[in-house]
């Protein structure tokens, strides 16, 4: 039975989402605890012009070295030491951002298959094809330009390297990764999520508008 500690900190948390969300992304992330969850598809692709786009702040974007971890589990405490290792280790790439000499935001890519955990789903994709996922910015750096001037060293470093799509999975309340995956030039072509009952999952793919995905999803 949970303490009352642990009961108390979650009533705070959902007012605190309530207030500052709204009453829609509150109940969406009550049902994601439930058995209910999806995200928006976003596809851009390589072949067509990389925007300029210059952050508020001067940062420096360059890929995380192996020997880099520590600096990155300064960034984000909470990742587990082993994940970071298994992520490189698979031949995943880091974007990192650099400002005053640490790292204040960053994004992980991969060209091979892509676990997306929210939804316990393994996405395979194209050859050609690139995935970037896990986009964090430290909060008192938000509203700077930091996501939006990652997300284009990316796109322009795998146009570069002779890929022809990206593809990113994002929550449909997060305004802000929504607005910087918007100024990066994607855009959304579906919903992809899952329902689950007790032991039966039920995963759903439904496309946006009439536009030709070309992601290995079966929509």
């Amino acid at each position: 039975m949970p303490d009352f500690a642990s009961v108390t900190h979650a009533v705070q948390r959902a007012i605190h989402v309530l207030r500052k969300e709204g009453a829609r992304s509150f109940c969406f992330k009550l049902l994601s605890h439930v058995g209910y969850r999806r995200l928006i598809v976003f596809e851009r692709s390589l072949e067509i012009a990389t925007p300029v786009f210059a952050p508020h702040l001067k940062v420096s974007i360059r890929l995380l070295g192996a020997d880099e971890k520590e600096n990155y589990l300064a960034f984000r405490p909470e990742t587990p030491a082993s994940l970071v290792t298994d992520r490189l280790g698979s031949g995943h790439l880091c974007f990192a951002a650099r400002y005053q000499g640490r790292i204040i935001g960053a994004t992980w890519a991969t060209t091979k298959r892509a676990w997306i955990d929210y939804l316990d789903y393994d996405l395979p994709l194209r050859a050609g094809e690139v995935y970037t996922y896990d986009g964090f910015t430290l909060p008192e750096y938000r509203g700077h330009g930091v996501a939006p001037a990652i997300s284009v060293h990316m796109l322009r470093y795998f146009a570069e390297a002779g890929y022809q799509r990206a593809t990113r999975t994002i929550l449909p309340e997060n305004s802000a990764s929504l607005r910087a995956r918007k100024k990066a030039g994607y855009t959304p072509v579906g919903v992809m999520g899952y329902m689950r009952i007790g032991p039966w999952t039920r995963h759903f793919f439904s496309k946006i508008g009439s536009g030709n995905s070309t992601t290995a999803i079966s929509w």
